[in-house]
């Protein structure tokens, strides 16, 4: 991953770190009147995930690539929730799933995640500091962050070297 990419993506993480609060139910899974023992709704599957763990922030919540696993994005992280049945608990699991060719499934799913909150977001409000003609830094601050302090003093020495087009977001 070249340098400026690292530095968007970074700077999208510590944006969704601060955590967008509001949930998406995705419709696509079965209907719960129709589902058999094995198949839950995703609707079901979150109502079953908010009543055991209430206090979790959910961006998004959808099928995973594994039948009955539902991938829940929280804050910057992305988990994985399989819900209760029968006599069994519900389990959160946390960790990267890989397919058979190796593709990590977890990353790829955070990406389009960032993307998706990218274009619902004000851009055109964001302060623009640098040259028109290059290449763009979106940065989510805080300018009661110390983090945040660093970070600015740090890509003020970079882009003296490497012009970049900083367009600022405050929280």
């Amino acid at each position: 991953m070249n340098f400026k990419k690292a530095t968007v993506t970074a700077a999208l993480m510590m944006g969704m770190g601060c955590g967008f609060a509001h949930a998406q139910n995705d419709q696509k899974g079965t209907n719960a009147a129709n589902a058999t023992p094995t198949e839950m709704s995703v609707k079901e599957a979150q109502d079953k995930l908010s009543a055991s763990f209430s206090a979790l922030n959910i961006n998004s919540f959808k099928e995973s690539p594994i039948s009955g696993i539902f991938e829940v994005q929280t804050g910057g992280n992305t988990i994985y929730f399989y819900p209760p049945k029968d006599d069994k608990k519900g389990v959160l699991i946390f960790g990267e799933m890989y397919d058979e060719s190796g593709k990590n499934l977890t990353a790829e799913s955070k990406m389009a995640g960032l993307s998706d909150s990218l274009k619902s977001l004000p851009l055109n409000s964001a302060i623009t500091i640098g040259p028109k003609n290059a290449p763009v830094v979106y940065e989510f601050t805080d300018p009661d962050c110390p983090y945040c302090h660093s970070y600015d003093n740090w890509i003020q020495t970079y882009s003296k070297e490497h012009p970049v087009q900083r367009k600022l977001i405050f929280f």
